[in-house]
């Protein structure tokens, strides 16, 4: 007989967030559902984040606390996936919140569908930069319920409304990850969410989509490629090609579809350029890194049928298709200058 009120994981790894710790936990124990643990797993933190969870875990009997050395967010959300004790598994991360309804809402959902490994849902979006806030949500139009073999019909709605780029705004079925061995790639601290949902994707039996926006996502930095530099970037989006290249294998998707990742692709390319441009390098040995990275056939690959809706990232793939180096650098200069608000 199934179950109608499972444990639910939710797993939060936390590092430096003094700030905002409480707000987010508070946000889970919230929750109108109420059969959950809190798996914190912390994650080396240099501030007083640790301090703060050890005292909200004398608050609710829920909460399990974890501290690991410091080994990045995937390592962390892996100790959570092998400490979970829930049929189901949310990831939560550590400065955002969830709506109180959110477990209720996908449960119910679940319990319609017992079928259903994965409920998605809808995102809000809040940008918080020198006290100004701006919000917006992505939702789809309409809730779905498909199979593995509607999938492909359905990734490119989905897709274009960051369902697939988050592991937050997903309630997973717990057994879905351990059978499948799905756990985030350790190499990857780039794209390692939009990878870890290609995955779940790929491996699901039914998915449920929901119109409805239940997490926050909340944005505090303006762009933390522009701060720092990450010396294997470029090896981890060469990991993200084969990711992709394996899921469409799968995964059988149309030419608009093509163009979307395509386009989120390209950008990700220039994201790597910009980074390249952090590193300590002189002017002439990151040209020959970029022109190197630029010049290969998988990435060249991404700028063909493609169009985006920034007219940076159709400049910038522009200028890579006509191989035009020096130029690229002085466009990714100025978007860097602009994004850290005239700072260089």
């Amino acid at each position: 007989m199934m179950n109608t009120r499972p444990l639910v994981s939710i797993v939060i790894p936390v590092f430096n967030v003094e700030k905002y710790i409480s707000e987010t936990v508070h946000s889970v124990i919230a929750q109108t559902y109420s059969n959950l643990e809190i798996i914190i797993v912390d994650d080396g933190s240099e501030d007083k984040s640790f301090e703060i969870c050890k005292e909200i875990l004398k608050t609710d009997d829920r909460i399990k606390l974890l501290r690991i050395e410091n080994s990045g967010v995937s390592t962390a959300r892996n100790t959570g996936i092998d400490n979970a004790k829930g049929e189901y598994i949310l990831f939560l991360d550590s400065d955002d919140i969830i709506s109180s309804q959110l477990l209720e809402v996908c449960i119910t959902k679940i319990n319609d569908n017992p079928l259903c490994d994965i409920v998605i849902f809808g995102m809000i979006f809040e940008f918080i930069n020198k006290n100004k806030l701006k919000s917006y949500d992505k939702k789809i139009s309409k809730d779905q319920y498909f199979s593995s073999k509607q999938s492909h019909i359905h990734f490119r709605e989905l897709f274009e409304n960051n369902y697939l780029t988050s592991s937050c705004n997903k309630l997973i079925k717990t057994e879905l990850i351990r059978t499948n061995n799905l756990y985030f790639d350790k190499k990857l601290s780039f794209l390692e969410d939009f990878c870890f949902s290609l995955d779940l994707y790929k491996n699901a039996d039914s998915i449920i989509a929901l119109k409805q926006p239940l997490y926050k996502y909340i944005h505090r930095k303006r762009y933390s490629l522009s701060v720092k530099y990450k010396e294997d970037m470029i090896e981890m989006i060469s990991i993200i090609d084969e990711k992709i290249k394996n899921f469409f294998e799968t995964v059988r998707v149309d030419a608009k579809t093509n163009s979307s990742i395509n386009a989120f692709m390209s950008h990700a390319v220039s994201m790597c350029v910009i980074n390249e441009l952090n590193s300590d390098k002189s002017y002439g040995e990151k040209l020959y890194v970029i022109r190197n990275f630029i010049d290969q056939n998988w990435v060249q690959a991404y700028f063909k049928s493609t169009h985006s809706n920034s007219p940076f990232n159709n400049f910038f793939r522009f200028l890579a298709i006509k191989k035009k180096y020096r130029l690229i650098v002085v466009i990714c200069k100025v978007k860097q200058m602009i994004v850290n608000g005239g700072r260089n």
